[in-house]
């Protein structure tokens, strides 16, 4: 099964006539250091004619080809304002696509192929990197999604341990409501000694009474 390249080479564009003979003549040597790939020479060759859409277009070129996709995308976007027809706008679309791609901003790779396919919508290599940029915004989503919800529960499992730490223990009521003899007056603990002395008559009179009855006869019911 054949796989597609995603970038499947940075649209460029050579000379056309210009007024000024000095940026034909960066630009073609430029165009010539850019075949040699060396994108350095080139740059420098492109930055002196920036006053023309092809030696911006094609300075964007060579800052892409040197990982520099941040000021590569400048360049891309005012290639596009300054293109005036459709292949030239739409190239510079879809190079701006391809440079803010490697960024990992698909959001704004995505509007910037959109653009390209308003100028060449037959274009299949922005077509399908259109594809690929939507699925990637997709996918950059999901995962955010997911570390948000990961921080949420986190968050919620720390403010549970910290209220758990902070709430004290319940008392124990039967505990509480026992007397304490080391708490009690003098007066409190002779009247609790005098009921347990009662009570204690009361049930050696009952023991005494339940000896006294015959062992013969009816037994006492007690209703």
């Amino acid at each position: 099964m054949k796989t597609k390249v995603l970038f499947t080479g940075i649209c460029w564009m050579f000379l056309l006539p210009l007024s000024a003979q000095t940026a034909q003549q960066n630009i073609a040597a430029g165009n010539e250091k850019y075949r040699q790939q060396d994108y350095t020479g080139a740059q420098s060759h492109y930055e002196q004619a920036t006053s023309t859409v092809e030696g911006t277009y094609n300075l964007g070129n060579a800052l892409y080809n040197q990982q520099k996709y941040e000021q590569a995308a400048e360049k891309f976007s005012q290639a596009a304002q300054m293109a005036t027809d459709s292949k030239t706008r739409g190239g510079a679309y879809h190079n701006l696509g391809n440079a803010m791609l490697q960024q990992k901003k698909y959001q704004e790779s995505i509007d910037a192929y959109k653009k390209a396919l308003r100028d060449n919508p037959e274009n299949a290599d922005t077509k399908y990197n259109l594809s690929y940029a939507q699925q990637m915004l997709k996918k950059q989503q999901q995962e955010q999604q997911q570390q948000q919800d990961k921080k949420k529960k986190d968050e919620q499992k720390q403010d549970q341990q910290k209220k758990q730490q902070q709430d004290p223990q319940q008392p124990d009521n039967n505990k509480q409501n026992e007397p304490n003899p080391k708490d009690m007056s003098k007066d409190e603990l002779d009247r609790v000694l005098k009921s347990l002395n009662e009570d204690d008559k009361a049930v050696q009179d009952k023991i005494n009474k339940q000896k006294s009855k015959p062992v013969s006869g009816d037994p006492e019911k007690d209703w």
